[in-house]
């Protein structure tokens, strides 16, 4: 019960979630915005039959140029595809680097930035590895049970195992600022509160999308206010799962601590 009482800590946290969220979501959507646009005043807003009747209409010069802008436009969309995701990982990181140091108590400092993009990396490498699990899990089940609560389950369990492991090993870093020390440490020393806390935050989240089922249907109706209310319940509990496993709630200083 005490894990649900929220904490100065706790807000500020979650603040700083919610504003990485707002800003990568904004940029993602101005970007979206500004390619089609840009595709938009080169097409002229017609569709792939009539821009191909258009263009071998063209004389030779026209052609030319309308060429030269169809590849400065692939150089534009090349330039967004890399930039974006390699914006989106060094505010991630900022934004990991700023929560640890909120809820660790301690000064804040760009000195080992490149480490926590570093974790950052090694961390997405684990989830990929974990949603390749999730889909052979998936796949291996359906052979026998064809259930989507039994995936959803597993989907659950999967998932709040790989945020106990990352928040335990991202609570270590900031502390230690060593990478596989980190790493290393969270795994030889899974204890049993550990693992009793990992139990009630799968339990949780369960429990939170079995009180939505009944308003599946309701809510297909406002498909976006569906979206922004998943995302919105996620945030939250994986915001108060990360202060439960660290232990930021009880009177233990570091649950990795002993």
């Amino acid at each position: 019960i005490l894990s649900f009482k929220p904490t100065k800590d706790f807000f500020y946290a979650l603040l700083v979630d919610v504003l990485y969220l707002l800003l990568f979501g904004m940029t993602f959507v101005k970007a979206g915005e500004w390619i089609s646009r840009t595709a938009f005043a080169l097409t002229g807003g017609r569709s792939s039959e009539e821009l191909q009747a258009y263009i071998l209409s063209l004389p030779p010069d026209q052609l030319a140029m309308m060429t030269a802008q169809f590849k400065a436009l692939a150089l534009q969309l090349i330039g967004v595809t890399v930039l974006l995701p390699i914006f989106a990982l060094l505010l991630f990181s900022l934004c990991q680097m700023l929560v640890w140091h909120i809820l660790s108590k301690r000064s804040f400092s760009f000195e080992k930035f490149l480490k926590w993009v570093v974790l950052t990396v090694l961390s997405l490498v684990s989830l990929c590895a974990a949603f390749a699990l999730f889909v052979l899990i998936r796949v291996v089940l359906a052979l026998f049970i064809s259930s989507d609560w039994i995936a959803g389950i597993a989907l659950v369990v999967l998932l709040c195992g790989f945020l106990t492991a990352y928040f335990l090993v991202f609570w270590e870093f900031v502390h230690s600022l060593r990478i596989l020390h980190s790493i290393s440490l969270v795994f030889r020393k899974i204890r049993r509160d550990i693992l009793v806390r990992f139990c009630f935050g799968a339990a949780t989240l369960l429990v939170l999308q079995i009180i939505q089922y009944p308003f599946e249907e309701q809510l297909s109706v406002y498909p976006q206010f569906s979206l922004f209310l998943q995302v919105g319940i996620f945030v939250l509990w994986a915001a108060w799962l990360r202060s439960y496993v660290i232990g930021l709630n009880t009177k233990h200083d570091s649950v990795l601590s002993n």
